[in-house]
């Protein structure tokens, strides 16, 4: 007679708990999707930051006029990037908590967090399965 093998692929089995504010998230489901997006949203982040240091390298010895052409430059760079991070942010957020099981309001999160709060959030949920920080912290306990 043939042994039947059950399989566990739930991904509930490295659950993490996240409170924000009068509410808390258990966190089960981290897709490829999201890590995608994640990836994404990084590569943007260095991308703002090497324009950024371009600039500011350039300014160094740059005369009045060009000073002037940086500041309009820096701006738009800046505006750009803050837009668009914003999205990516909201964007993770929407997919991290639908797919386990929350209804997502933007509403809810801009009047209970801020960015930088829904982006530890994001890293939060995203490195729920990161071995290394279990491992290392079973390493310090010992």
């Amino acid at each position: 007679m043939q042994e039947t093998r059950i399989v566990n692929l739930d991904d509930a089995v490295n659950k993490i708990e996240i409170k924000l504010g009068d509410k808390s998230f258990k966190i089960a489901r981290i897709t490829l999707q999201i890590r995608k997006i994640y990836g994404e949203y990084l590569i943007r982040c260095g991308e703002y930051m090497t324009k950024l240091n371009e600039v500011n390298v350039n300014a160094d010895t740059a005369t009045q006029a060009e000073l002037q052409a940086y500041n309009i430059i820096l701006t738009d760079l800046t505006e750009n990037y803050a837009i668009d991070k914003a999205a990516f942010i909201y964007k993770m957020l929407k997919l991290i908590l639908e797919k386990n099981g929350y209804d997502y309001s933007q509403e809810w999160w801009e009047e209970n967090s801020d960015y930088s709060m829904m982006e530890q959030f994001i890293v939060k949920a995203i490195s729920k399965d990161d071995t290394s920080t279990t491992t290392k912290k079973k390493v310090v306990e010992n």
